[in-house]
């Protein structure tokens, strides 16, 4: 087996007179790509569409995924977060608790509903059910006896 002997330094002038890139190779360029005025002349044709339909539209949709929460921030400055349960021609209905609703006129609405994540609305449901269910478990024993007191013949 032959070893090359590679030199332990190079001189400094081999340093500064080695070019980056060889002679023989032409260094890439970028083209530049220059697009007419007419490409950008159809933006101004096409204005955005006004909140309410594009509000309405999104309702409709997210109405269709029911576990999904929504994120509205009203004029007034109020912010909702629930999901929807029905949405209509000049409203929809958003359920922001258990047993709590409140109805949204798309006129109403600051900018459309968006999807979000919301744990902490998530987990505010899960102990308003936790909490109904431990009520019912504790009130059982009262209730079941009260019912078969006030209704001996099954309630008919």
């Amino acid at each position: 087996m032959e070893f090359i002997d590679l030199p332990s330094s190079l001189p400094s002038d081999h340093l500064r007179n080695t070019p980056l890139y060889p002679d023989s190779e032409p260094l890439a360029q970028s083209r530049r790509v220059v697009l007419s005025p007419a490409v950008f002349a159809g933006l101004a044709n096409h204005p955005r569409r006004p909140l309410e339909l594009r509000a309405r539209q999104s309702a409709q949709e997210l109405e269709k995924r029911r576990g999904q929460y929504v994120r509205c921030i009203l004029k007034n400055g109020k912010v909702l977060v629930g999901s929807v349960s029905s949405a209509g021609d000049k409203s929809f209905v958003l359920e922001t608790g258990l047993f709590k609703s409140e109805e949204i006129s798309y006129d109403s609405l600051d900018s459309d509903p968006v999807p979000t994540g919301a744990g902490g609305q998530k987990f505010a449901r899960s102990m308003e059910i936790t909490g109904l269910i431990a009520v019912m478990i504790v009130l059982s024993p009262i209730i079941i006896p009260a019912m078969l007191i006030a209704f001996p013949n099954g309630g008919s």
